[in-house]
């Protein structure tokens, strides 16, 4: 890890089969065998004082993966399926799902899980993140939002539905969610806020990739406090543009 302004070595850590999510000063590693999908150890450090580093011992925690690590809150998701006669078999009425929501407490050096909530969802979501109270998840051609509890609140749709087996990505930071897909090409920002609100139908910022510009660019959004640049880099030496979308 390096400062940004100075480009100044902090820290390093040697990692062999571990994987680790970071978030501001925090890096949160943790060993996931994927046989059983348990996760038996997880290692938190922080950056600027390491001597609070501590480890977490979970007890029977089995995650497919863990989808995001923000404001010292991380969230993870199981798939809970049972394997018989060659195949998965899945509960009746859709796939169930547990998301767990874990605090981290430096100063305490605690990991609590902060809430475990079950959710029966049609398709796997390609994503998640947890913005108290609520869980936003990402699929294939809508943002689903469900309470602590459980419970469903709204539904948002995504035009251009992706084909040929690309699917969208999405980004969140300062208040503000942002969804982008380069086949078809567009970019969607949203207010958080608006998303969980049950008032009426979000306002989305739209951003269209013209068809000329799409090939086979990387598409991806920077976000700031003040607007969201878009991102795209062009194969074979072409050079990138930059698109400022303002709040």
């Amino acid at each position: 890890m390096y400062r940004v302004k100075t480009h100044s070595k902090l820290m390093s850590l040697e990692l062999k089969s571990e994987k680790f999510l970071s978030e501001g000063s925090l890096i949160f590693v943790y060993n996931h065998y994927h046989l059983d999908l348990v996760v038996k150890h997880i290692k938190v450090i922080d950056v600027y004082d390491q001597n609070s580093s501590f480890i977490y011992t979970p007890k029977n925690l089995k995650i497919d993966n863990f989808w995001s690590f923000k404001n010292s809150t991380v969230m993870s998701y199981f798939w809970e399926r049972k394997y018989r006669k060659g195949k998965y078999t899945f509960p009746l009425g859709g796939k169930s799902f547990k998301v767990t929501i874990f605090e981290i407490r430096t100063q305490e050096s605690k990991v609590l899980r902060k809430y475990i909530i079950w959710l029966d969802i049609p398709d796997t979501p390609l994503g998640g993140f947890f913005a108290e109270p609520n869980v936003l998840l990402l699929h294939k051609d809508q943002i689903s939002v469900y309470n602590v509890g459980g419970q469903f609140v709204r539904r948002v749709e995504l035009l251009g539905f992706p084909h040929r087996y690309r699917y969208p990505g999405w980004y969140f930071d300062y208040g503000r969610v942002v969804v982008v897909n380069k086949h078809p090409g567009f970019a969607y920002v949203w207010r958080i806020e608006d998303l969980v609100s049950k008032d009426e139908e979000p306002r989305a910022i739209e951003y269209e990739i013209n068809p000329e510009d799409e090939g086979d660019c990387e598409v991806k959004p920077v976000i700031n406090r003040e607007c969201v640049r878009i991102h795209l880099k062009y194969p074979r030496g072409q050079k990138a543009e930059w698109f400022t979308i303002k709040f």
